[in-house]
Protein backbone atom coordinates (compact mmCIF):
# COMPACT_ATOMS: atom_id res chain seq x y z
CA UNK A 1 0.00 0.00 0.00
CA UNK A 2 3.01 2.17 0.84
CA UNK A 3 4.12 1.85 -2.57
CA UNK A 4 0.68 2.05 -4.30
CA UNK A 5 -0.15 5.64 -2.61
CA UNK A 6 3.19 6.96 -3.08
CA UNK A 7 2.34 9.04 -5.55
CA UNK A 8 2.18 13.09 -4.66
CA UNK A 9 -1.76 13.06 -6.01
CA UNK A 10 -2.33 10.50 -3.28
CA UNK A 11 -0.79 12.77 -0.27
CA UNK A 12 -4.28 13.42 1.11
CA UNK A 13 -5.43 9.69 0.58
CA UNK A 14 -2.05 8.73 2.50
CA UNK A 15 -2.57 11.02 5.73
CA UNK A 16 -6.26 10.55 6.02
CA UNK A 17 -5.42 6.45 5.57
CA UNK A 18 -2.80 6.74 8.70
CA UNK A 19 -5.51 9.11 10.65
CA UNK A 20 -7.67 6.07 10.30
CA UNK A 21 -4.72 3.52 11.42
CA UNK A 22 -4.08 5.15 13.90
CA UNK A 23 -7.37 6.82 15.53
CA UNK A 24 -9.88 4.10 14.73
CA UNK A 25 -7.94 0.64 13.74
CA UNK A 26 -5.02 0.65 16.06
CA UNK A 27 -6.84 2.47 19.33
CA UNK A 28 -9.87 -0.16 18.86
CA UNK A 29 -7.38 -3.10 18.27
CA UNK A 30 -4.66 -1.82 20.66
CA UNK A 31 -5.95 -0.28 23.16
CA UNK A 32 -3.30 -0.80 26.48
CA UNK A 33 -0.64 0.25 23.14
CA UNK A 34 1.01 2.96 23.62
CA UNK A 35 1.98 4.40 19.62
CA UNK A 36 4.28 6.53 18.41
CA UNK A 37 3.44 9.56 16.75
CA UNK A 38 2.48 8.00 12.93
CA UNK A 39 2.23 11.04 10.41
CA UNK A 40 2.70 8.89 6.95
CA UNK A 41 2.63 5.86 5.99
CA UNK A 42 6.17 4.49 5.69
CA UNK A 43 6.24 5.25 9.49
CA UNK A 44 2.89 2.80 10.12
CA UNK A 45 5.38 0.42 7.71
CA UNK A 46 8.50 0.43 10.03
CA UNK A 47 6.54 1.03 13.34
CA UNK A 48 4.42 -2.76 12.74
CA UNK A 49 7.51 -4.37 10.80
CA UNK A 50 9.90 -3.42 14.43
CA UNK A 51 6.92 -3.78 16.91
CA UNK A 52 4.55 -6.81 15.80
CA UNK A 53 7.08 -9.38 16.88
CA UNK A 54 7.39 -8.20 20.33
CA UNK A 55 3.48 -7.75 21.07
CA UNK A 56 2.84 -11.13 19.93
CA UNK A 57 5.26 -12.64 22.51
CA UNK A 58 3.79 -9.90 24.96
CA UNK A 59 0.30 -11.06 24.30
CA UNK A 60 1.57 -15.12 24.39
CA UNK A 61 3.30 -14.48 27.71
CA UNK A 62 -0.15 -12.41 28.74
CA UNK A 63 -2.39 -15.81 27.81
CA UNK A 64 -0.06 -17.80 29.43
CA UNK A 65 -0.12 -16.31 32.16
CA UNK A 66 -3.88 -16.09 32.41
CA UNK A 67 -4.07 -19.62 31.43
CA UNK A 68 -2.26 -20.99 34.46
CA UNK A 69 -4.02 -18.50 36.90
CA UNK A 70 -7.55 -20.09 35.31
CA UNK A 71 -5.61 -23.51 35.62
CA UNK A 72 -4.25 -22.85 38.83
CA UNK A 73 -8.12 -21.19 40.56
CA UNK A 74 -9.60 -24.43 38.78
CA UNK A 75 -7.32 -27.10 40.25
CA UNK A 76 -8.31 -24.96 44.01
CA UNK A 77 -11.77 -25.37 42.77
CA UNK A 78 -11.33 -28.82 42.63
CA UNK A 79 -9.61 -29.40 46.01
CA UNK A 80 -11.90 -27.64 48.02
CA UNK A 81 -15.38 -29.27 46.43
CA UNK A 82 -13.57 -32.54 46.89
CA UNK A 83 -12.64 -31.64 50.62
CA UNK A 84 -16.31 -30.95 51.34
CA UNK A 85 -17.57 -34.39 49.79
CA UNK A 86 -15.32 -36.06 52.21
CA UNK A 87 -15.50 -33.87 55.57
CA UNK A 88 -19.33 -34.14 54.52
CA UNK A 89 -19.05 -37.86 54.41
CA UNK A 90 -17.15 -38.26 57.24
CA UNK A 91 -18.27 -35.96 59.53
CA UNK A 92 -21.79 -35.47 58.31
CA UNK A 93 -23.51 -32.30 56.75
CA UNK A 94 -23.03 -29.87 59.71
CA UNK A 95 -19.33 -30.74 60.03
CA UNK A 96 -19.01 -30.07 56.29
CA UNK A 97 -20.99 -26.49 56.72
CA UNK A 98 -18.95 -25.36 59.39
CA UNK A 99 -15.65 -25.86 57.18
CA UNK A 100 -16.84 -23.80 54.60
CA UNK A 101 -15.63 -20.54 55.17
CA UNK A 102 -12.37 -21.73 56.75
CA UNK A 103 -11.45 -23.83 53.16
CA UNK A 104 -12.47 -21.11 51.20
CA UNK A 105 -9.31 -18.97 52.84
CA UNK A 106 -6.14 -21.34 51.69
CA UNK A 107 -5.29 -20.71 48.48
CA UNK A 108 -2.20 -23.21 48.28
CA UNK A 109 -3.04 -26.11 46.91
CA UNK A 110 -0.15 -28.53 49.22
CA UNK A 111 -2.23 -27.25 52.26
CA UNK A 112 -5.22 -28.86 50.99
CA UNK A 113 -3.51 -31.45 50.19
CA UNK A 114 -2.46 -32.05 53.65
CA UNK A 115 -5.69 -31.14 55.03
CA UNK A 116 -6.99 -34.27 53.03
CA UNK A 117 -4.89 -36.50 54.93
CA UNK A 118 -5.60 -34.76 58.27
CA UNK A 119 -8.95 -35.04 57.32
CA UNK A 120 -8.54 -39.37 57.50
CA UNK A 121 -6.63 -38.97 60.62
CA UNK A 122 -8.90 -37.53 62.68
CA UNK A 123 -11.26 -39.38 64.96
CA UNK A 124 -13.90 -37.28 65.34
CA UNK A 125 -15.63 -33.58 63.51
CA UNK A 126 -14.28 -31.91 66.51
CA UNK A 127 -10.75 -33.27 66.18
CA UNK A 128 -11.28 -32.10 62.74
CA UNK A 129 -12.43 -28.82 62.87
CA UNK A 130 -9.71 -28.36 65.50
CA UNK A 131 -7.22 -28.77 63.25
CA UNK A 132 -8.58 -27.55 59.95
CA UNK A 133 -8.21 -24.00 61.92
CA UNK A 134 -4.65 -24.44 62.77
CA UNK A 135 -4.42 -24.30 59.25
CA UNK A 136 -6.82 -21.17 58.01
Amino acid sequence: MVDWLSEPEHTELRHSFVVWLREAFFATRLPTVALPELHELEEVRIMLSERVVSWTEKWKQDGLRAGLQEGLEQGLESEHRLLQRLIRRRFGEAAAARSVSALATIRNPAVLEDLGEILLDCPDADAWEARLAQHS
